[in-house]
């Protein structure tokens, strides 16, 4: 399956009658928050953190500047819950979290119900804090759209009655109306990327699929580097024309669901939190409010 131009990506979603369109949030009291993909990273010093600054005080430094982070660590390992507790004492008390499922959840073909219950139980000082914006289901290219993959992410829906959820493909043959479909009537958020241009990757198009979360994330656009994975897939700076571009996308976004959560994860040597900082004050210039 080839990957679906612009031109193709309207005409395939607008088929579907917009299901959100009917719910039009007003600018004025709509929000976008604007982060990064991780913060713990040794090549941000010197390019954002400073020189000498301990690892400990990454986080601290970070919540100077933004407002919610996306934890990815959780995907490698269930973190003990006593990590983010110690989140929680370093940040202000309105900086927000969306933490990534544990690659348990997403990447193994049989769900473990005992991996479930020690995810809940991990991130449960956000949930009981309200602190944790989403949880995002980020599904490997080898997850394609089949019967038997649509029923384990309904079966992870069940699971998680209580989160948020927003949902990350990487796999192209999931550009279907029934994708659309199913997120919306599972009320999990499509998590809308920007990635490069290659057959066989989810296209760049913006897509409403839970009323109050829109939800996007910026890998960058290395085509070079994409398939042969490591550091360098993520190295990458965003021009102010296709920041441009994601800031009339967020804008859709946010007229139909309300509340956006974007994040970079072009992480490489810090070129994330350049980038973020630059479409924050492009969409606070169009008026939106934006943290």
């Amino acid at each position: 399956m080839n990957a679906i131009h612009d031109a193709q990506q309207d005409s395939l979603f607008d088929s579907l009658g917009d299901h959100e369109s009917a719910t039009r949030c007003s600018v004025a009291n709509a929000q976008v928050l604007i982060g990064t993909s991780g913060y713990s990273f040794d090549d941000w010093k010197g390019t954002y953190y400073p020189s000498s600054l301990p690892n400990k005080d990454m986080l601290d430094y970070y919540a100077r500047d933004f407002s919610i982070v996306e934890i990815n660590a959780s995907y490698y390992r269930l973190l003990p819950s006593k990590t983010y507790e110690s989140m929680l004492d370093r940040v202000p008390k309105d900086f927000r979290f969306v933490v990534k499922a544990y690659e348990g959840l997403t990447h193994r073909r049989e769900l473990d119900d005992s991996i479930v219950r020690q995810f809940e139980q991990s991130v449960r000082p956000l949930t009981d804090a309200h602190r944790l914006e989403a949880v995002l289901l980020q599904f490997p290219w080898s997850f394609r759209h089949t019967p038997e993959n649509t029923d384990r992410l309904i079966q992870l829906v069940y699971h998680f009655p209580t989160l948020r959820l927003a949902a990350e493909f990487r796999n192209n043959t999931w550009a279907i109306p029934q994708m659309e479909r199913l997120l919306h009537d599972s009320r999990v958020a499509y998590c809308c990327v920007d990635e490069p241009r290659l057959e066989g990757l989810m296209p760049n198009f913006s897509l409403a699929t839970r009323k109050d979360l829109g939800y996007v994330r910026l890998h960058g656009r290395n085509a070079k580097h994409w398939w042969k994975g490591g550091a360098l897939r993520y190295d990458y700076d965003y021009s102010d024309q296709e920041l441009a571009e994601w800031a009339d996308k967020i804008q859709s976004l946010v007229k139909k669901t309300g509340r956006v959560l974007t994040f970079f994860n072009n992480c490489h040597l810090g070129q994330a939190v350049k980038n973020a900082k630059s479409l924050r004050e492009l969409l606070n210039e169009r008026g939106l409010k934006v943290t």
